[in-house]
């Protein structure tokens, strides 16, 4: 094995342990994911940015069947997923444009019906949500309580996006669990 670093060549001949890669299988996906979310976070001149994803490539890492189930359709994608045991959520995934021009990737799950209780309930905790926030939308014809997290576009990344994914599914659970006591949504 051969070095060159500075124009000085260093040779490493007789060294087993350099002759092979230092991390294979799941340890070097390991290591590739992790450098590659440390590069994405830099910001180079000139450098194509995140906002070329599609919203297909943006969910795709979220597709782990049985567990996890993407479905894509009318420019939204719904994701599935199994958040404990015996619960289930449904979390929406879209590109949205804010008036302002701010071009956005929204993740959203619907917890209820925005009762008086509920919101309260909701409002209290609010409080404790790391990156989420509730509000009150129309969802499918209804009003309805729903836990939201807006990435900026330009930074997206799948990887990003699955981490939005399944929080907003588990705070998003959490709330409809302490608010209905159901598992509908």
């Amino acid at each position: 094995v051969s070095l060159k670093v500075l124009d000085q060549r260093y040779d490493h001949v007789g060294m087993p342990e350099l002759e092979r890669p230092l991390v294979e299988g799941a340890a070097a996906r390991d290591v590739r994911d992790a450098v590659g979310k440390a590069l994405r976070q830099i910001a180079l001149p000139g450098v194509t940015g995140a906002a070329d994803y599609s919203l297909s490539e943006l969910v795709a890492p979220c597709h782990r069947p049985p567990r996890r189930e993407v479905v894509e359709a009318d420019g939204r994608a719904s994701i599935r997923l199994q958040v404990k045991e015996s619960r289930w959520q449904t979390v929406y995934v879209e590109a949205v444009t804010r008036k302002d021009g701010q071009e956005l990737i929204r993740v959203f799950t619907v917890c209820g019906e925005p009762t008086s209780d509920a919101m309260q309930w909701g409002l209290r905790r609010n409080a404790q949500l790391i990156h989420c926030a509730l509000a009150v939308e129309k969802h499918a014809g209804a009003r309805r309580l729903i836990l939201v997290n807006n990435l900026d576009r330009a930074h997206a990344t799948p990887e990003a996006v699955k981490q939005a994914v399944k929080e907003t599914a588990l705070y998003g659970d959490w709330l409809e669990e302490n608010t209905t006591g159901q598992d509908e949504l």
